[in-house]
């Protein structure tokens, strides 16, 4: 089926939401969140109140003030949940690069003898190049004019540009438990495999707060 409907205005946007039973105490307020927050990232929120998703007719009562309320706790939470993931991701780089640099050089993530996957030792490698390649960072720059061997700025260089993502899957592929080991015991965790779990988890939450997800 072909779509074919076109772009409407924000004043028609109200309407169809009228016509759905959605109360609308100010409706010039209305038309300013909607020139703000687009239509459809407010849908997430009033999808809550309709009571057939089909036809999205919403509840009795269902008020467009409280599609407010849940978009400003959502992005006041999605804003504490991201400043106290900042705190964590840059502790986690300092203390992985700390670990493994000191015992094994400044390029112990190129080092494949210490991976316990290769192919994930080579998908790593691959996403370090596409970061590195899209950083304007001036101590990135500086260094490609400088250097040209080995390929990658030394660990403590290219963590810090690294997404944290890439960071997690780093530390999780690393095959010498001890020192990982190590690196937990400075977050007071017991053993790596918390931290491996910890990193993956938290990488997931930052993704949605970094991207605006609404669900998930």
């Amino acid at each position: 089926m072909e779509y074919t409907k076109q772009p409407i205005t924000l004043a028609e946007q109200l309407n169809i939401l009228k016509q759905r039973g959605l109360i609308f105490e100010d409706e010039e307020q209305a038309i300013a969140v909607l020139n703000h927050i687009s239509y459809f990232r407010l849908a997430s929120y009033w999808r809550v109140m309709e009571e057939n998703s089909r036809i999205h007719r919403f509840r009795n009562g269902s008020r467009f003030s409280s599609v407010l309320t849940l978009y400003n706790f959502d992005s006041e939470l999605r804003s504490l949940v991201f400043n106290a993931l900042q705190h964590i991701e840059i502790a986690s780089r300092t203390k992985i690069n700390q670990h493994f640099a000191m015992t094994y050089g400044s390029f112990w993530f190129m080092d494949s003898s210490l991976a316990a996957n290769e192919y994930r030792y080579n998908k790593n490698l691959e996403s370090l190049r596409t970061e590195l390649s899209r950083c304007r960072d001036e101590f990135i720059l500086e260094h490609f004019r400088k250097y040209d061997s080995p390929e990658f700025p030394p660990s403590w260089k290219t963590l810090e540009v690294a997404s944290f993502g890439t960071l997690s899957k780093l530390y999780n592929n690393m095959n010498d438990f001890n020192l990982m080991k190590r690196v937990a015991r400075d977050f007071d965790m017991p053993q790596h495999e918390y931290l491996r779990s910890w990193l993956e988890s938290l990488t997931i939450v930052r993704n949605y707060c970094a991207h605006h997800a609404r669900d998930g």
